[in-house]
């Protein structure tokens, strides 16, 4: 085995962690998104939250599969 194919896996559990993280906490993960969590709160609130959640874990998801 090489050290690409550990790397992969690695990674590939990485985003599936981060798939399920974004699955659970739903629209409250948000937070987690880069630039999302240094915007002030006004702004925030015309974001929808719960979207923006799906999308990165569909995104994490897509990750997932192509390491694996």
């Amino acid at each position: 085995m090489n050290i690409g194919f550990w790397v992969c896996a690695a990674s590939s559990i990485v985003f599936l962690l981060l798939a399920l993280l974004f699955t659970l906490l739903k629209g409250k993960a948000a937070i987690l998104i880069s630039g999302f969590n240094t915007m002030p709160k006004e702004q925030r609130r015309l974001y929808d939250t719960k979207w923006m959640s799906k999308d990165h874990r569909n995104m994490f998801l897509i990750w997932t599969a192509i390491l694996g």
